[in-house]
């Protein structure tokens, strides 16, 4: 009798250890826009950064952080688009957790913030630019 109230308590804690919110899917789009033909590579699949943007490419990571600075989501970008000779755009999806500020960095580039509430407007969509 003793273990199975034992064991009843431990099935209660372990349900009332789940998260207060479940997280969210937030889509990053990052769009290279160069002033220079040689700064973009097109490739079989989409495109590549060149020059001082050869570091953004489809694989590169963007990460997600809270407003404690915590680490809450990260990817690498999947998915690559060649515009023309001087525009590409990237693309990736993270699960985030909740949070009421959100820090946005593609690769080394710089953080960008965001607050949940102009997130929600935008349906969960962060749209980045670099370069000219």
């Amino acid at each position: 009798m003793r273990k199975a109230a034992s064991l009843a308590l431990i099935a209660v804690l372990l349900v009332g250890c789940g998260p207060a919110e479940t997280g969210r899917s937030i889509t990053v789009v990052l769009e290279l826009s160069v002033g220079n033909a040689r700064s973009i590579t097109q490739t079989q699949d989409g495109c590549t950064g060149a020059g001082g943007y050869s570091d953004i490419s489809e694989g590169v990571q963007f990460t997600v952080k809270d407003a404690s600075d915590a680490l809450i989501g990260f990817v690498a970008m999947t998915d690559s688009r060649y515009v023309d000779a001087f525009h590409c755009t990237f693309e990736g999806h993270a699960e985030v957790s909740d949070s009421a500020i959100y820090s946005v960095e593609v690769g080394r580039r710089g953080a960008v913030l965001f607050n949940r509430s102009d997130l929600e407007a935008n349906g969960w969509r962060v749209e980045l630019s670099l370069g000219s």
